[in-house]
Protein backbone atom coordinates (compact mmCIF):
# COMPACT_ATOMS: atom_id res chain seq x y z
CA UNK A 1 0.00 0.00 0.00
CA UNK A 2 1.20 3.65 -0.96
CA UNK A 3 1.96 6.01 1.99
CA UNK A 4 0.96 8.99 1.89
CA UNK A 5 2.80 11.98 1.52
CA UNK A 6 4.11 13.57 4.53
CA UNK A 7 1.53 16.58 6.04
CA UNK A 8 4.53 19.30 5.86
CA UNK A 9 5.25 18.30 2.26
CA UNK A 10 1.91 18.40 1.08
CA UNK A 11 1.72 22.12 2.53
CA UNK A 12 4.61 23.03 1.25
CA UNK A 13 3.42 22.08 -2.21
CA UNK A 14 -0.10 23.24 -1.63
CA UNK A 15 1.50 26.78 -0.26
CA UNK A 16 3.09 27.49 -3.69
CA UNK A 17 0.05 26.95 -5.73
CA UNK A 18 -1.71 29.48 -3.46
CA UNK A 19 0.52 31.70 -3.58
CA UNK A 20 0.87 31.17 -7.74
CA UNK A 21 -3.12 31.67 -7.60
CA UNK A 22 -3.36 34.35 -5.70
CA UNK A 23 -0.24 36.42 -7.36
CA UNK A 24 -2.52 35.16 -10.77
CA UNK A 25 -5.44 36.61 -9.83
CA UNK A 26 -3.73 39.75 -8.95
CA UNK A 27 -2.44 39.78 -12.21
CA UNK A 28 0.86 39.32 -11.52
CA UNK A 29 3.53 36.76 -12.98
CA UNK A 30 6.24 35.00 -10.67
CA UNK A 31 8.78 37.65 -12.04
CA UNK A 32 6.63 40.46 -11.04
CA UNK A 33 5.54 38.52 -7.62
CA UNK A 34 9.75 38.16 -7.42
CA UNK A 35 10.71 41.53 -7.90
CA UNK A 36 7.98 43.74 -5.81
CA UNK A 37 8.47 41.04 -3.00
CA UNK A 38 11.99 40.97 -2.52
CA UNK A 39 12.22 37.46 -2.86
CA UNK A 40 14.68 36.11 -5.55
CA UNK A 41 12.93 34.76 -8.75
CA UNK A 42 14.46 31.58 -8.83
CA UNK A 43 13.79 30.73 -5.12
CA UNK A 44 10.44 31.87 -5.80
CA UNK A 45 9.83 29.32 -8.86
CA UNK A 46 11.02 26.77 -6.71
CA UNK A 47 8.30 27.83 -4.01
CA UNK A 48 5.42 27.79 -6.13
CA UNK A 49 6.53 24.23 -7.88
CA UNK A 50 6.58 23.27 -4.32
CA UNK A 51 10.29 22.06 -4.78
CA UNK A 52 11.21 24.73 -1.59
CA UNK A 53 10.15 25.35 1.49
CA UNK A 54 8.97 29.09 2.22
CA UNK A 55 10.64 30.49 5.42
CA UNK A 56 8.78 33.08 7.28
CA UNK A 57 9.91 36.29 6.02
CA UNK A 58 9.66 35.22 2.61
CA UNK A 59 6.07 33.88 3.65
CA UNK A 60 5.41 37.79 5.09
CA UNK A 61 7.20 39.48 2.16
CA UNK A 62 4.63 37.36 -0.77
CA UNK A 63 1.70 37.74 1.84
CA UNK A 64 2.40 41.56 2.32
CA UNK A 65 2.89 42.36 -2.14
CA UNK A 66 -0.31 40.15 -2.83
CA UNK A 67 -2.01 41.90 -0.27
CA UNK A 68 -2.88 39.21 2.23
CA UNK A 69 -2.06 38.37 5.68
CA UNK A 70 0.49 35.26 5.73
CA UNK A 71 -1.96 33.31 7.84
CA UNK A 72 -4.59 33.63 4.94
CA UNK A 73 -2.04 31.78 2.79
CA UNK A 74 -1.24 28.95 4.70
CA UNK A 75 -4.93 28.82 6.05
CA UNK A 76 -6.05 27.95 2.27
CA UNK A 77 -2.72 25.71 1.93
CA UNK A 78 -3.94 23.58 4.75
CA UNK A 79 -7.24 23.18 3.40
CA UNK A 80 -6.00 22.12 -0.20
CA UNK A 81 -3.33 19.84 1.02
CA UNK A 82 -5.97 18.09 3.56
CA UNK A 83 -8.06 17.87 0.10
CA UNK A 84 -10.59 20.55 0.78
CA UNK A 85 -11.62 23.10 -1.52
CA UNK A 86 -10.62 26.25 0.70
CA UNK A 87 -8.10 27.36 -1.67
CA UNK A 88 -10.85 28.29 -4.54
CA UNK A 89 -11.51 31.29 -1.32
CA UNK A 90 -10.68 34.32 -2.18
CA UNK A 91 -8.52 36.16 0.53
CA UNK A 92 -8.34 39.41 0.96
Amino acid sequence: MPSKPRLAGAITQALGKVIDDQARRGGLSQNQLAILSGVPAPTLNQIINGKAAIDMEQLAKVADTLGVRASDLMELAEGKAAGGTSSEKQTG
